[in-house]
């Protein structure tokens, strides 16, 4: 009993010891544009100087493009450090871009937004593969449903006897 015990102890920690190892190496042998950022990291990154945006999930430091974009610099800095999902594929005025900036873009990918369960996040997955929200996640909807459910809840019951 005694030995399978002894055997059964080191099998586990081995195991855990190899698991961890594993995760660490792995970790550190992720390419960059596997690297994954927050949207807390993106902002810090809001400068004409330090430029990130966020296009579809995927993370982009466009830094050293700002220069070379056909139009001023002032055009792309007010989205530096924040999701340019829409400004992209609308340049603002409902067309879309060319092909070919399409093509650059991989060249400026930098890494993934991460995405959690906050309301934005999944406004931005929804946004990347093209759906909309629904309308029952949309605020003016909520607040109408719990105003409703609230009143439906504290009016009083008149039983009948």
């Amino acid at each position: 009993m005694n030995r399978f015990m002894f055997f059964a102890f080191s099998a586990f920690w081995g195991s855990v010891l190899s698991i961890w190892a594993f995760a660490q190496l792995a970790r550190e042998d992720l390419p960059d544009a596997e690297r994954r950022f927050s949207q807390e990291e993106l902002s810090r990154h809001s400068s004409p100087d330090d430029c990130w945006m966020a296009i579809n999930l995927e993370v982009y430091d466009f830094s050293d493009y700002l220069q070379r974009h056909p139009t001023p610099p002032a055009v792309m800095t007010p989205w530096c450090g924040k999701d340019a999902t829409e400004p992209y594929r609308t340049k603002g005025y409902g067309r879309p871009h060319s092909p070919a900036a399409d093509a650059m873009l991989p060249g400026y990918r930098i890494g993934h937004l991460t995405s959690g369960s906050n309301w934005r996040c999944r406004d931005l997955r929804r946004q990347a593969r093209g759906q909309p929200a629904p309308a029952s996640l949309q605020p003016d909807a909520l607040t109408a449903l719990m105003h409703q459910s609230r009143r439906t809840l504290l009016q009083p019951v008149h039983r009948q006897t």
